[in-house]
C-alpha cells in the first residue's frame, strides 16, 4: 500500500507489537504506522481489502524510538485526518499488555462495527462486564455513532 511507503516509520513499542499480533490473528492487515509531524504518528494503520478502507489505532504512552508523542499536535493530526474520511480508535499501552484479550477485542469491534471491516476468523471473548476508557472515534461523528464515510451514520450496536 501506497501509505506505508510515506513519512517517517514508527519504530513499534511493545503494546502496539502485542496489538498488531493480535490483529493479525483475526485475519486483520495490520501494519505501523509513521510519523505524521513533529509528535504526532500513527501507530497501526489497519486496512480492509474487501472495501478499501484504512483505519488508525494509536496506542498512547507506547514508544520505541525515543520521540515523544505531544497531546496537542496528536489530536490536531486526528482530526485533520478525520475531515477527509479516516477512522481512529485510541487505546493505552498499559491496556495491551496487561489486558491483552480485553485490547484486541476492543480493537476488533472497533474496526467491524465502527467502520464496517470484515473480520475473516473468530473474536477474542472478553468477560461481560468490562470498563472502556479508550475513545472509538470517526470521522464527524460521536463515539456512539458508526462511520460510514459517504453511507450516512446510524447508531452503533450497544
Amino acid at each position: 500500500s501506497g501509505l506505508r511507503s510515506h513519512g517517517a516509520p514508527v519504530s513499534l513499542g511493545h503494546g502496539a507489537v502485542v496489538l498488531a499480533e493480535g490483529l493479525r490473528g483475526l485475519g486483520f492487515e495490520a501494519y505501523p504506522g509513521m510519523w505524521l509531524r513533529d509528535g504526532a504518528k500513527m501507530d497501526l494503520v489497519v486496512e480492509d481489502s474487501a472495501s478499501s478502507m484504512r483505519a488508525v489505532i494509536i496506542i498512547e504512552r507506547d514508544s520505541n524510538d525515543g520521540q515523544e508523542v505531544q497531546a496537542k499536535a496528536s489530536v490536531e493530526a486526528q482530526l485533520a485526518m478525520e475531515r477527509v474520511g479516516w477512522t481512529f480508535l485510541r487505546i493505552s499501552a498499559t491496556r495491551c499488555l496487561l489486558a491483552t484479550a480485553e485490547a484486541i477485542e476492543l480493537a476488533r469491534r472497533f474496526l467491524t462495527e465502527q467502520c464496517g471491516f470484515r473480520a475473516r476468523m473468530p473474536s477474542v471473548t472478553v468477560e461481560a462486564g468490562t470498563q472502556s476508557d479508550e475513545r472509538m472515534t470517526c470521522a464527524g461523528a460521536s463515539p456512539h455513532t458508526s462511520c460510514h464515510p459517504g453511507r450516512g451514520k446510524r447508531p452503533a450496536p450497544a
